[in-house]
């Protein structure tokens, strides 16, 4: 029978500090926060994986209606004993007050009758945006980006990472793309993409989840 236990996860050095038959979360020194949610319903996920353009619109109009913005949704397979397992990585930002972003990283693993989904938020504290700030002067000095004159913004430092016509609330910049993370080890955007491979590769499922009829068409 499925349940929150039938997912683990290596959790040392986080304290458990909440559990219930749907979700189980922890929490460590670094005020960082990892879930576990199981969803024992039919996912309502409105189109195939293999529909990566699709899926991505869902999530950045979503995120869109509630202040939010996409970094990245990517759908993935990792290997759970002899399974390839499918799952959609999504990772946003949300901004604080009164300052700084909150970095939530995000795996949906869906099956045609439930889902189980694994989180990890990182927020900015102290000093904030030093990251933006770094990148966007190399960018400035380098005339790589410009400022526009008339709408005094600077062209093309905020954009979605797929679809740079989307106008949304909150947008990527170019100091989050993953390329910079290794100049920022403590940047809690870097945080949580090294959390989501730590998942990934301590990650273990029951055998009653891996035989479940697959989500999609594949089902």
């Amino acid at each position: 029978m499925l349940s929150i236990n039938s997912v683990r996860i290596d959790t040392n050095g986080w304290k458990l500090v909440y559990e219930s038959p749907e979700s189980m979360a922890w929490e460590n020194e670094r005020s960082e926060y990892l879930g576990i949610d199981y969803f024992s319903i039919p996912p309502d996920i409105p189109c195939e994986l293999s529909d990566i353009d699709a899926l991505r619109q869902v999530y950045r109009n979503g995120l869109a209606s509630v202040g939010a913005g996409l970094i990245s949704t990517d759908v993935d397979r990792t290997k759970i004993g002899q399974r390839e397992v499918p799952y959609i990585k999504v990772v946003t930002k949300t901004p604080m007050q009164p300052r700084g972003m909150s970095y939530l990283g995000s795996l949906t693993f869906p099956y045609a009758e439930f889902s189980y989904v694994i989180k990890i938020d990182c927020a900015e504290v102290g000093t904030t945006g030093l990251r933006d700030a770094v990148i966007l002067d190399k960018f400035l000095s380098t005339n790589e980006l410009k400022v526009d004159p008339d709408a005094g913004n600077i062209v093309g430092w905020f954009q979605d990472p797929y679809d740079p016509t989307f106008n949304g609330p909150i947008l990527k910049n170019k100091s989050e793309d993953e390329d910079y993370d290794k100049f920022f080890p403590d940047h809690p955007l870097t945080r949580v993409r090294a959390g989501i491979l730590h998942i990934l590769k301590t990650l273990h499922m029951d055998d009653a989840i891996l035989k479940s009829k697959p989500f999609g068409k594949a089902g």
